[in-house]
């Protein structure tokens, strides 16, 4: 199977194209301006880097969030628009999903972290296992207090993940002493090919990109 993958989410956005459960492309974005003035482009450039061409395409992943409402919305809208176009099925991924295959396989329980503003973050919390699904979700996402966390994992090693983990480094190592390990800024992104592995385990639970739902957790914040 041949499959796209992207996600923007995050400031830092990231497109692979995957083949038979292999990489064979990716290319990762940090920018200061909106994702959608690259994420085509670099859709285009990592396809043509894999030695496919769009129309070989099988299916599509996304990146779903919780995340950044503008790069939520401008990768579900190019899902949209290349699945229809190639009539392709597409997978939807929650970013906190993605975030969590950063350290897989990792001890103990895993918990991926987005800012979610007013100190808060958007929490997903995990076991892994060696093969596909890959992921065990221990609780439904959702926007938690930092003060909450200990009362959802006790007595186990804690590998935090992601943005909102190296935001909040120092209050999580308050919170769980030697029991916290931050995962360091270079894997703190989604990371297209992680999402790819994980939606080539989901492909079952593919849809139409019509069906493709944003995961928000909360309305957007307005100062």
């Amino acid at each position: 199977m041949n499959l796209l993958a992207f996600d923007s989410s995050t400031p830092v956005g990231s497109v692979a194209v995957l083949s038979g459960g292999e990489v064979k492309a990716e290319l990762t974005l940090s920018v200061q301006r909106t994702h959608s003035e690259h994420l085509m482009p670099a859709v285009e450039e990592v396809v043509a880097a894999s030695g496919l061409n769009l129309e070989q395409l099988d299916a599509l992943a996304v990146g779903t969030g919780p995340g950044s409402y503008t790069g939520i919305r401008i990768a579900l809208g190019t899902a949209m628009g290349i699945g229809y176009a190639l009539n392709l099925p597409v997978v939807g991924i929650p970013t906190l999903d993605t975030l969590a295959m950063a350290v897989w396989p990792a001890p103990g329980v895993v918990v991926s972290l987005l800012d979610a503003r007013r100190n808060e973050v958007y929490c997903g919390i995990y076991r892994t296992k060696p093969r596909p699904p890959y992921l065990i979700q221990q609780e439904e996402p959702a926007v938690e207090k930092l003060t909450s966390l200990p009362q959802k994992v006790q007595g186990e090693p804690v590998t935090f993940v992601g943005p909102g983990a190296l935001l909040h480094q120092e209050t999580l190592e308050e919170l769980f002493g030697d029991r916290a390990s931050i995962v360091p800024s270079g894997l703190a992104y989604p990371q297209a090919g992680r999402l790819g592995l994980l939606a080539e385990a989901r492909i079952g639970d593919a849809v139409s990109v019509f069906a493709l739902k944003p995961l928000y957790l909360r309305r957007p914040y307005v100062k």
